[in-house]
């Protein structure tokens, strides 16, 4: 799973397009892991259910360390979601970019309205994979 992890943030940061054009599309590009993995579609729905509990285990990270005005750690646990978000998942991968970035800037205003989003964008993803 680390190797699978691994080469998906590898092709993540290949990517092109910016951040715009990926929010009005699904919340996982199927075709970037389709490429990595190749047609396979148990290997595919293995790749994305291996993405769900340990990003909510991040989720919960993160969310007590918002509640603890702690901007390290919502930076940390913005990185780690960041980091295996890349999936597919860009606007999940883009917005906890962004909350890592104001975590190490410690801007709890930006802080405060990206993580209004990054629950909603995670069960986007989410519900995309359980209905797999």
């Amino acid at each position: 799973a680390k190797e699978t992890a691994a080469a998906a943030e590898r092709s993540g940061r290949e990517e092109t397009g910016s951040a715009g054009d990926r929010e009005n599309s699904s919340p996982v590009n199927d075709r970037m892991l389709k490429d990595l993995f190749g047609e396979d579609e148990e290997t595919f729905k293995e790749v994305l259910n291996s993405f769900v509990d340990p990003s909510e285990e991040i989720l919960e990270a993160l969310h007590r360390a918002l509640d603890e005005r702690a901007a390290v750690e919502v930076k940390a646990q913005a990185h780690k979601l960041k980091s295996s978000s890349r999936i597919g998942a860009y606007q999940l991968a883009d917005l906890s970019r962004d909350l890592e970035q104001a975590g190490a800037d410690e801007d709890w205003e930006s802080i405060s309205r990206l993580a209004e989003s990054i629950s909603p964008a995670f069960r986007a993803v989410r519900s995309y994979i359980t209905a797999l």
